[in-house]
This record gives structure tokens, sequence and C-alpha cells, in this order.
């Protein structure tokens, strides 16, 4: 039997035994126990009670060989995505320059349409495959929001904003307020909750900014935005010249008197400041005095999305030096048009694997935590009804040091979930597929 195959059927025996009738008690024994906002426990015996966990304790000596080669983490969130992309195979290109990047996006929505259904569809497919629970997703259309009705993955669904020219603010604004509208009930929005993404300063005039901002105050919605993205973004904003503008040229959308000169990223994020819960999307490019700003607003929270980074070649990002300063970062994936998949585990363990002297215990919360409050899902990674977390299988010979849960060969496999007063191991699709692990 190999390897990857016995892995299958024990997944498959301790999903069988542990969601087999019984008792409202269950335990289990696993090698890591990270709960929320504690530190992580080894070698514990976790007991369930009417579907909540209610205490731990060390596993018996002699009953050592009953653990799981296993971590149960907080719940997995994905704070950005653009499910549309999902049935690429592979990023577009070019990577650079970004302006001809975008041209090639556009193309492709062009191309393809009617396409977007079926990535909405995909995406969360794998999504369920990578043991994903809530995500943060840029929006294109109302239509779509009918398609993220999803009961096992919570979505705060950001209803894209693209609007250059001053006539197309209204329209724009119509849209937004339809949106909010439609998931303000909570009855009819299911696991789909409202927010707003203003696209990034290159593609929304200032006065559609500033209207999303207070919108999304007075409704209490959350606002994405990409910002600091590139170095050709800045200079838009400070000099009115660069690349962004021959690009808006063959859009037809270039005013030189939309984007005052001497623009910063400073501005959007004084901005952005006035809501309860924000998120700066890349911010790849911050001066010293915007990361002060950030840590003093950690309500703004960075999204960086590690892989999608890389691929655009950008200069190391300031992520520790704004956790330094006080300030908030989680991890999203982007899309597939810049990224390889839309695993929200892989993209942590690419960030552990390139940074040096963080602990498992420090970078966890990105992807759960934190991405949780940062989404207002506060509850979601919590102990409180409904408990929900995520299984992580363990290299064989790594399971004594706490940092093993992000080695490469590390794997989400499964979710806990509360069900009718119990815990249900629901395990992943990955599992499924022969990954040599």
């Amino acid at each position: 039997m190999t390897r990857s195959s016995h892995l299958r059927s024990l997944a498959r025996q301790a999903a069988e035994d542990w969601n087999a009738p019984a008792s409202d008690e269950q335990t289990i024994d696993v090698a890591w126990w990270y709960p929320p906002n504690r530190p992580p426990v080894r070698n514990v015996r976790i007991r369930f009670c009417g579907g909540q966990p209610v205490d731990h304790s060390s596993v018996p000596p002699g009953e050592i060989d009953r653990i799981l080669p296993v971590a149960v983490i907080p719940a997995l969130l994905n704070a950005h995505t653009h499910l549309e992309f999902s049935t690429l195979h592979e990023p577009i290109g070019p990577a650079v320059p970004f302006p001809d990047w975008v041209w090639s996006v556009i193309r492709w929505r062009i191309e393809h349409s009617t396409a977007a259904s079926d990535g909405i569809r995909t995406g969360l497919t794998e999504c369920h495959r990578h043991a994903v629970t809530a995500i943060g997703e840029i929006t294109t259309s109302d239509h779509a929001v009918e398609l993220l009705r999803d009961p096992s993955v919570e979505v705060v669904s950001f209803r894209e904003l693209i609007g250059l020219l001053p006539d197309q603010i209204p329209d724009r604004i119509a849209t937004m307020n339809d949106h909010l509208n439609q998931l303000s009930n909570p009855t009819k929005s299911g696991s789909v909750q409202a927010g707003v993404s203003p696209h990034a300063p290159y593609s929304v005039n200032p006065e559609l900014f500033e209207a999303a901002v207070d919108t999304c105050a007075s409704h209490s919605a959350p606002l994405a935005m990409h910002l600091a993205e590139t170095t050709d973004e800045l200079e838009l904003l400070d000099t009115g010249t660069g690349r962004f503008v021959e690009f808006l040229r063959q859009l037809d959308l270039w005013d030189p008197d939309i984007l005052p000169r001497g623009s910063t990223v400073m501005r959007y994020l004084e901005k952005l400041a006035e809501l309860p819960r924000a998120l700066a999307v890349h911010c790849n490019y911050l001066t010293d005095t915007e990361i002060a700003f950030l840590g003093q607003h950690p309500q703004i929270a960075v999204v960086y999305c590690p892989r999608t980074h890389h691929y655009f070649g950008h200069a190391p990002h300031p992520w520790q030096q704004i956790q330094a300063a006080g300030g908030t970062v989680i991890l999203g994936t982007d899309g597939r048009s810049s990224n390889p998949d839309l695993s929200i585990w892989k993209e942590i363990q690419f960030l552990a694997s390139r940074t040096k002297d963080v602990s498992a215990a420090d970078l966890l919360p990105m992807v759960t935590t934190r991405s949780a409050n940062a989404l207002g899902l506060t509850d979601h990674c919590s102990s409180n009804p409904p408990f929900t977390a995520t299984v992580i299988r363990l290299p064989a010979d790594q399971q004594e040091h706490q940092n093993s849960v992000l080695s490469p060969q590390s794997q989400s496999i499964a979710r806990l979930m509360s069900e009718e007063n119990r815990v249900k191991l629901q395990l992943c699709e990955a599992v499924d597929q022969n990954s040599g692990n």
C-alpha cells in the first residue's frame, strides 16, 4: 500500500469512527491543538460535549499510540479571492509590466464573458477541497451572489466598483446600494454577507471611493480595495505620468484632472480609517509613514497574497514591519489569474518557507482568527457555537515540533464542524488525490 493510499484509508476510517452515532460526548487525541488565541498544546485529548469543546488534557503515557498524527487548528479563511478566474489552469501573463497584465485580464474577461459562473462554482469546489470555511470574494455581478450561497462556506461578497469618469459615479453608487440592500436581510442572505470593493486608485474616481466608504460606514459593512500594489500606481497618483496613463488612454478613460497631483496612498488610508473594518489589499509598496499609520489603525487589515506577490516579482513585502508597528496583516490567495490555486494553506506554507524565526503560532492567525476578525466573522474561529476547526495532517518524522504544522509536507485534510449537538469530521476532497505526501 502506498503512503498516500494508506492516508486515505486511515482518514476514511477515522471519519467513520468519529461520525458514528453515540452519546453527545466525544474525545479526540491529537499531536497538536491550537485553540483560538491560546498557546498550542502537544499530545492532547480534546473533549467535546454537545458539539462544543469543553476541556482538554494530556494523553496518558500508556495511550500515546492512540494519538492521531494531526494538528487541530482554528477554521481556515481566505481573506481575498477572485473566484471568476477559477477555471484557469495557470496564471494570466505577461506578469510585467503590470498594466499589460491588467490588459490581459480585461481581454480574458471579454473573451470568456460567460465563464464567470463556471469559475465561481469551480472555485467554491476548490475551497471545499482545501478545507476553507470562509472567503472574502470580489463579486462582479448581481447573478454571482446567488452562486455564492453555500451552507458550508461563509462568504463576504465585496461588490466590485470600477468607474473613473465622473458620469459613471451615479450608476456605480446605485450598484453598490443594490448589493448592500440585497444582502441586508440575514434570512435571505444566508451564508453570504455584503461588502464593497472600490477596485483600485487607477480605476475608481476619488468621489466614488469616498462615497463607497461613507456608504459602508452607514451600513456597518466592510470595504476592500487594492492599494499600493505597484510602483506604476504610485507614479500615477503622484505625478499623473507613467504606464497607467497610456493604459487609461487606450481605454478612453484618461482625464488628467481626475486624480490630483501629489496624491498618495496615505490619502486612501486616512479615509479607510473612518470604517470599523477595511481591507487594504496587497500594499506591496508603503512608506514608513504609511506603515506607522497602519500600526495606529489596526482595523485596516492589510491582505498579503504571498504567491501572487512572488508571481509579479515585487520587492519584499513589508508585512513584518506592519505587524511590528501594531498593524494587522492577513493572507489571501487572490485569484487564479495570478496564483496557481486557491489553497490558503499552501499560501501560508509558502510564506513560512521564506520566513525565519517566526513560529507557526504567530503565523496561523493570519489565515484563521485574525482573518475572521477582519472580515467581521468574529465567531467563526472562536469556541462559541457553531464550532468549526481544520484538521492538518503532520509529517510522520516531525510531529514533536510545533512548527511541523507548517511543514511543506503537512496537508489540510478535514474540517471539524458542529452539527446536531455533535462534532462531525468532514474529509476534504484533497485526501482522495494521490499527492504522494
